[in-house]
């Protein structure tokens, strides 16, 4: 840990909300500086809604042994949050010895179309996820659905499989456990939401698998017939004597057998040449005559993987024809590595999957899977060559095999700068065997990148909290937590300086009489004034000031006060420096100054010539505090 700064605990995010509020926050954590004393605390918020987010200010009170202090965050990011995304608050210096938990709300949102959110209730509980209880048949038949909805994810098919989807008037509650808020989508799983509700209902559901048994039924039945008629129709012909009876039987065959076998045949021969569309209309020709209906569905799957287009909507088709896969292993198996081939991951799963299930009594299947996985880690696809491995982890002392193949693959993907996908491996790994050493790591690296990213986005304060709560030796993609803990430690002021500043402006208007020199003036005081200020520091001390501020400004005004008007008047700077100047003319007649926690900002201009009777003075003055 570095001797300057350290996390001082990680407290229990809150457990209510505004609903319908565009952010949750999901995790608080206390910051100490141990150079100053100063305490922190430090907010992860979510966006739940549907537009991006530009800006907002959170409110609450911090209990310590020594009691309750008001507290209060601002931020306000370089880009806008975006919806699923997060973003980082850090909140004003905490007059307390130590924090043991902290009850927060979400004051105000501003979002990109510079539209507020606000508060207009009480708040309530977070909502919790609530079991979907349904009946067995019901519930595999949403098994089957969700697998289409989220094409072929198992992940994402488990997390909401169990999970009611709750639907209030301003949020909802996805069955993936994501809250949303004026969105239809949801930000973690991509799912409608009445396409989720619609398969929460028991009674569709169990109609739903009585049509599909229905349809795989009446086409068991068709194919027993056209056995039948096949029995039926292959008497022995004895003899010269039935010659007109052998010509039916031979007709009979011809038309039941030799033809649908021809076109088989020559489906085939069009299939091994890569004619896709002739060997379709071969097969669709034979008219359900042996495996035809299996090798038409199987050869649009060729066709798509061969034109990279379409290929989950032809799996999907050829596993519902409820075709017997067991006797199709080596086929599926085969379009699993033409998928490798052609790039397409996903397909190349679903296509392993369709068959794992018989891996028990299919040794051929272990091998397969395990080349398949080789084969993809050497294109780099580590997550999925671990996924194929996982399929059969139960056969052959298979779980080890994963565990390592896991590990291994996080090392490579840690080596290309991949830390989520490590991240990912690792996780995967701690299923079947130890890997928290991995997982801490990864957690440890991201917090890296989480904080050179605020460090290169001039937001110094929460990366200096950032960078102070991971050990000063901690190095991944040339960044060193101990050189940027020194550096901006060594720039304490410019960091401190960083951040939002809201308050009030005093604005006033003098009217002068160029005839008598008379003097009259209109004035007064308007809330919502705010600044946002950013640093990017380079090695050498050069310091990059930039940002915006907003104040009114009185433009107009008549003969009595209250028809003073004036307006919002937003303006943005940058400059360079080495030490914090006393002021700075930003232009237009305005000048700043920021020290203290404080930031300053004065207008002044004076219109000689505004009309042929008077003069005017235009002066707005207000100090903004974090």
């Amino acid at each position: 840990m570095s001797e300057e700064w350290r996390l001082q605990k990680e407290l229990e995010a809150p457990l209510e909300w505004e609903p319908g509020c565009p952010l949750v926050i999901e995790r608080l954590d206390s910051v100490r500086n141990e150079t100053t004393g100063k305490l922190y605390l430090r907010a992860s918020l979510r966006n739940v809604g549907s537009k991006d987010i530009e800006a907002a200010v959170i409110t609450g009170k911090a209990q310590g042994e020594d009691g309750d202090c008001r507290i209060e965050f601002s931020v306000s990011p370089d880009v806008p949050c975006r919806p699923g995304n997060t973003l980082d608050a850090i909140s004003k210096t905490i007059g307390t010895d130590e924090i043991n938990s902290a009850s927060l709300s979400i004051r105000t949102v501003i979002l990109f179309d510079k539209t507020v959110w606000a508060p207009s209730g009480e708040p309530e509980p977070l909502p919790a996820q609530l079991e979907l209880k349904l009946s067995d048949k019901a519930m595999a038949q949403r098994k089957r659905e969700l697998i289409k909805l989220y094409n072929g994810s198992e992940e994402k098919t488990i997390a909401s499989l169990r999970n009611k989807t709750v639907s209030d008037v301003s949020w909802w509650l996805c069955s993936c456990g994501a809250i949303n808020s004026g969105r239809e989508e949801c930000w973690s799983c991509c799912a409608k939401k009445s396409k989720l509700i619609s398969l929460q209902n028991e009674e569709d559901l169990e109609a739903m698998a009585d049509d599909e048994l229905s349809k795989s039924q009446e086409r068991e039945r068709e194919e027993l017939e056209r056995k039948e008629r096949l029995r039926k129709n292959r008497p022995k012909i004895i003899g010269a004597a039935a010659g007109a009876v052998a010509l039916v039987v031979i007709c009979v065959l011809a038309a039941t057998v030799f033809v649908p076998m021809g076109h088989v045949s020559a489906g085939d021969n069009a299939r091994s040449q890569g004619n896709w569309d002739a060997a379709i209309a071969e097969y669709d020709a034979a008219n359900g005559y042996g495996d035809s209906i299996f090798y038409s569905a199987y050869t649009k799957c060729l066709k798509a993987v061969s034109r990279q287009s379409g290929y989950m909507s032809a799996l999907n088709g050829l596993i519902g024809l409820g075709c017997d896969l067991s006797a199709h292993v080596e086929e599926m198996i085969a379009l699993g590595d033409a998928c490798c081939d052609e790039g397409d991951y996903d397909g190349a799963l679903a296509s392993y999957q369709s068959v794992s299930d018989f891996a028990d009594s299919n040794d051929a299947i272990v091998s397969a899977y395990r080349s398949a996985s080789e084969a993809l880690v050497e294109k780099d696809q580590y997550k999925y060559a671990v996924r194929v491995l996982e399929m059969v982890a139960r056969n052959d002392d298979g779980e080890k095999l994963v565990y390592d193949t896991a590990r291994e693959c996080a090392q490579k993907a840690l080596d290309q700068g991949n830390v989520d996908d490590a991240m990912s491996l690792y996780r995967t790994a701690n299923k079947y065997g130890d890997s928290t050493d991995g997982i801490n790591f990864c957690e440890s690296i991201q917090k890296l990148q989480n904080a050179e990213k605020d460090f290169k986005d001039g937001k110094l304060a929460a990366a200096q909290s950032a960078f102070g709560s991971l050990p000063a030796d901690l190095t991944f993609g040339g960044v060193n937590a101990g050189q940027r803990q020194a550096l901006l430690s060594s720039h304490q002021e410019f960091v401190d300086m960083c951040g939002m500043y809201t308050g009030s402006n005093h604005a006033k208007v003098t009217q002068t009489s160029k005839r008598t020199g008379s003097s009259q003036w209109w004035d007064g005081d308007w809330d919502n004034a705010y600044a946002n200020v950013t640093c990017k520091l380079t090695d050498d001390g050069t310091a990059r000031i930039s940002g915006e501020v907003s104040f009114y400004r009185c433009t107009n005004f008549s003969v009595i006060s209250a028809g003073l008007k004036g307006n919002s008047d937003k303006q943005t700077f940058s400059f360079d420096t080495v030490e914090m100047p006393d002021s700075v003319d930003i232009g237009n007649g305005t000048t700043i100054s920021i020290s203290g926690g404080s930031f300053t900002v004065d207008y002044y201009v004076l219109e000689e010539n505004k009309d042929m009777y008077f003069n005017y003075e235009y002066e707005s003055s207000g100090t903004l505090s974090k």
